[in-house]
């Protein structure tokens, strides 16, 4: 159990939507064949409650969801994570797996080892597939370096035929940035209800309710269930972290020099370039992981947005990075 401790977190940020608003992608670079050949860019819109249905229930049809990064120089593509939130793939017998190839047509695929984080069935090798033992989400790790322009995920059924229509919410595609140590023991962690209050003539008060609660990704937000819809019971109020890192060196904070190929394409992991320059400040949301060596554990995972940043220098080539990280419904 985690009980949120925070110690050494991690952030996964997307670079569909960091591209996307560059202008290095367009939405006709995602496309989707095989039981649908609809435009899947609602399954790239950071919004997991917005759960798309695919189809395919009764079918043994290949499902392919295919991304052309336009990366075309092997060692500036550094996508190293997945994220599949608001998922049915328990429910509907769903197994998969990704590829990754310079050219469009995977006439000579790559298929890298997955590592899991939640909910993949354990790590796969090979050509090996995974296959989620619950709804809900799963994320995992891999790593490739070479032929990795164009990322596809391949879903097939478990057995004969999907149990049901195919069903997510989000998918996230990017890298992942671990802070080089511990933030600091002076820390905050609040639960915001968002609510208006009030006052009347003789002292009593009313309140305006503005959200009830953490919302649905086809099961309850951040739960790993076999069940096939939302509990009645959820976490209630946005959940704030305020944290601060001191004495980060300043060789870990930006690339030399504000080398803008270093910036832009997320060379040697930099605070910059792999989070505020991808998230684009606060307008992006990002998935938090409160404790990155907490790897099975789902209660300490966040969605959430940086509404705040403050960079400090304390020292000769030291820095304090103070933020404020606030949960999304």
């Amino acid at each position: 159990m985690t009980y949120s401790r925070i110690a050494i977190p991690r952030i996964y940020t997307d670079w569909i939507n960091w591209e996307l608003t560059t202008g290095k992608m367009a939405t006709t670079d995602l496309t989707q064949s095989g039981i649908t050949s609809t435009d899947p860019i609602e399954m790239f819109d950071l919004n997991p409650s917005n759960v798309i249905t695919i189809g395919g229930s009764g079918t043994s049809t290949q499902h392919a969801i295919k991304i052309n990064t336009n990366i075309t120089t092997d060692s500036y593509m550094n996508i190293d994570f997945c994220a599949i939130l608001g998922h049915n793939f328990k429910q509907a017998d769903v197994k998969f797996k990704l590829q990754t190839d310079d050219a469009s047509g995977f006439g000579s695929p790559q298929t890298p080892d997955l590592t899991e984080v939640v909910n993949i069935g354990g790590d796969t090798t090979g050509e090996a597939y995974a296959t989620p033992a619950n709804n809900g989400w799963s994320l995992f790790t891999f790593s490739q370096s070479t032929d990795n322009q164009y990322i596809r995920l391949l879903i097939d059924p478990g057995t004969e035929n999907y149990d049901a229509d195919i069903k997510i919410g989000a998918i996230l595609l990017g890298s992942f940035y671990d802070f080089p140590h511990r933030a600091d023991l002076k820390l905050s962690r609040n639960n915001d209800f968002d609510n208006d209050l009030n006052g009347a003539r003789g002292g009593k008060r009313f309140s305006n309710l503005k959200h009830k609660g953490s919302a649905d990704w086809f099961v309850n937000q951040w739960r790993l269930t076999t069940g096939t819809g939302p509990d009645s019971s959820r976490y209630y109020g946005r959940r704030i972290y305020d944290l601060n890192f001191s004495y980060i060196d300043d060789t870990e904070m930006q690339s030399n020099d504000f080398n803008l190929n270093d910036m832009y394409l997320d060379t040697g992991k930099k605070f910059y370039n792999s989070v505020t320059n991808k998230i684009f400040g606060s307008h992006f949301p990002f998935i938090f992981q409160p404790d990155n060596t907490n790897a099975t554990a789902t209660s300490g995972f966040v969605f959430a947005r940086m509404t705040s940043l403050k960079e400090t220098q304390t020292g000769v080539n030291l820095w304090n990075i103070q933020m404020k990280l606030e949960e999304e419904f």
